[in-house]
């Protein structure tokens, strides 16, 4: 269905790792041809930590509109709008939800690049009819409505963008400020 109903990315700073063919042997399906993630990727986890403004400091990110900055906050604005604009390719096809967003699915490079991977695991839906139902998600990410367990239970329960959205959130989040919104907070006496 996914190689039938291909997400791609016009824009040069963002590629949706997607699967463009299934690939056999011996009549077997032994798994997929998919687009292959920006060179000298690194996961998004490893740019969410506190490190992130010295190794970025003299580094120049080019935006989506093709303006440029020195400043770290600046860059991780660049990689988180990069990130959203990726998202917002996969949800207009009213079709597919990825479920399992999180920063380990998420490669960028320092030029802000922004590849999506990992995408076996999302949800895919036509015409408010389920057609795969996303079998996993990290709970890290999961918003406030997935706590009850109705939109998890087995079932044709439709998972809306909106969770995606809240992953998103909290990635962005942890990318500017350093910490998951939702952490425990430490507080040092001056």
């Amino acid at each position: 269905y996914m190689a039938k109903n291909p997400v791609m990315s016009q824009n040069p700073s963002i590629i949706i790792c997607w699967p463009i063919e299934a690939l056999y042997r011996n009549g077997q399906f032994i798994g997929f041809m998919m687009l292959k993630a920006f060179n000298h990727s690194e996961q998004l986890e490893w740019f969410k930590q506190y490190g992130l403004a010295k190794r970025l400091k003299n580094t120049s990110f080019q935006s989506l509109d093709g303006s440029q900055g020195l400043n770290a906050l600046y860059n991780r604005l660049v990689i988180s709008n990069n990130l959203a604009y990726a998202l917002h390719l996969i949800h207009r096809t009213n079709r597919y939800v990825l479920v399992d967003t999180k920063p380990q699915n998420i490669l960028i490079t320092h030029t802000g690049n922004v590849s999506i991977v990992d995408l076996d695991s999302l949800q895919i839906a036509e015409s408010g009819q389920l057609k795969f139902k996303a079998p996993v998600w990290s709970e890290h990410y999961k918003p406030p409505e997935g706590y009850d367990g109705r939109l998890l239970q087995a079932g044709d329960n439709i998972i809306p963008t909106s969770w995606d959205n809240f992953s998103y959130a909290v990635m962005a989040y942890q990318l500017i400020i350093g910490s998951h919104p939702y952490g425990v907070g430490t507080y040092k006496s001056p």
